[in-house]
This record gives C-alpha cells, structure tokens and sequence, in this order.
C-alpha cells in the first residue's frame, strides 16, 4: 500500500516563507536556490539568520569561521545569543505557527 503524497496548494506555496526567500534572492525554482545554499554557504545562512530575525548579543565578525570544512563548520564564530530574544520577542498579534486541522490551515499569534 502506498501512501498519499501531498502537495501544497499554489496559495500555500505562494504564501510559504521558501517562496518569499526565493523571489528576495531572485531564485527561479528550488534546485537554483537549494544550489546557492549549497555552493555559498556563509552568504546563505547569513541571510537566513537576518530574514529568521536572529538577535545576537553578540555578532560574529564573519558567518563561517577559518578552518571551516564541509564536514566540520565554524558557524558565527564568536557570536553570543539568547535565543529566546529571537524567538519571542514579536508583536503580539504576528503569526507565530501556523497548522492544519480538519483540513484547515489554522495560526496562533505569538500574544496567544
């Protein structure tokens, strides 16, 4: 027995996170963005900390430390956080997750 594949909806994908990213970078499909993640790594995951909204205490003067290989990565070397700084401070009215029940796309906000 197989199981159902789901897909999204073009209104899911349209309002995904991953869309937005793509269309700010200027990627054309997935495979081209996954691949500027995969060929420039410090620049990728700097901009994903900045569109994540990572607050550090403390920054990293560089995303990708000396020495750094593939398999053994120095991320933000140097760099202090509190996570919870980033993850809890918003407006209180912001989308904090958003889930599906009863086939429904449903949200809290990060004051509920």
């Amino acid at each position: 027995m197989t199981a159902a594949k789901w897909e999204p909806s073009s209104d899911v994908v349209e309002a995904a996170n991953l869309t937005a990213a793509m269309n700010e970078r200027g990627a054309a499909t997935y495979d081209e963005f996954y691949e500027w993640s995969r060929v420039d790594r410090a620049e990728f995951w700097g901009y994903t900390a900045g569109r994540l909204g990572i607050q550090f205490t403390e920054a990293a003067s560089v995303v990708l430390g000396p020495g750094s290989t593939p398999e053994h990565p120095i991320w933000f070397p140097g760099a202090r956080l509190n996570i919870a700084e980033s993850c809890f401070q918003r407006e209180a009215d912001a989308v904090a997750i958003v889930y599906r029940i009863d086939g429904s796309l449903r949200s809290l906000s990060y004051g509920e």
